[in-house]
């Protein structure tokens, strides 16, 4: 995982980061039960970002405070419906529960871990909590795998993406002969990946799921939505709005597409 990191230029910044009982300190200070997962996650990753002025990743709840700081640019919409807040961020629950902010990935937002240790992406754009992982490694595993499989020079990239509301990655996986990368997959999310397919499906019990995403070539796509269909008929079917008319079209003409 390190060299994906070296490759990126990913950079670990201590002015970033704090030690486990300052920030049980501060997040006691501003009102925020000091979550132990939060806390582990800080003493391991905290201070890692992508470069000095970008934040395609980042991580620790330090520097998320920190950014807010510098940028403002974290918030709890008041239309949003998935997160609550009556007090503003960083003061986040989902069900009740408390969330501890602890970064940002732009693959899937911004980054939180609840009491049980579950890493969960947040993108404000739909409103979508879903989550990522387990623990932080094998989040951090997902990314490196991310980066290899999106920015590797291939003929045919994965670069159309559409996911099914059920839990059929395997049966996907399988059909196009896909292997588990288990280094990145754990009880929360599981991945598959080959150079021109990428399969990432969230098990039911977890945020966003059951849901399971494909991002392939447009052929590939077509035949895995279609698996997916097979496998669970009354499946909800969608196209990332991301990516224009172009998935929704295609999964349209093929009647997949769900209304």
């Amino acid at each position: 995982m390190q060299h994906y990191f070296d490759a990126e230029g990913m950079l670990h910044d201590a002015g970033r980061t704090c030690s486990r009982e300052a920030l049980r300190l501060l997040l006691e200070s501003e009102g925020i039960p000091p979550l132990t997962p939060a806390l582990d996650f800080e003493e391991a990753f905290g201070g890692t970002l992508s470069s000095p002025d970008e934040t395609v990743l980042s991580l620790g709840t330090f520097q998320a405070l920190l950014h807010q700081e510098e940028t403002g640019r974290y918030s709890v919409d008041v239309h949003a419906q998935t997160l609550e807040s009556d007090r503003g961020w960083p003061h986040v629950r989902w069900r009740g529960a408390p969330l501890i902010p602890v970064g940002h990935w732009h693959g899937i937002g911004d980054l939180y871990v609840d009491g049980a240790g579950v890493l969960h992406g947040y993108r404000w754009n739909d409103d979508a909590l879903r989550a990522a992982a387990g623990s932080g490694r094998t989040f951090l595993e997902s990314v490196a795998l991310w980066w290899e499989t999106f920015e590797k020079p291939i003929d045919c990239p994965p670069s159309f993406e559409a996911r099914a509301h059920a839990q059929v990655a395997v049966g996907i996986a399988r059909a196009l002969s896909v292997p588990c990368a288990e280094e990145a997959s754990d009880s929360v999310c599981t991945r598959y990946r080959r150079d021109d397919i990428f399969i990432e499906e969230i098990a039911t019990s977890y945020a966003g799921g059951p849901l399971t995403t494909v991002w392939a070539d447009k052929k590939s796509l077509l035949d895995a939505m279609r698996i997916a269909r097979a496998l669970a008929p009354e499946s909800r079917i969608e196209a990332s709005q991301d990516y224009g008319d172009d998935v929704r079209t295609l999964l349209q003409n093929a009647g997949l597409l769900s209304r």
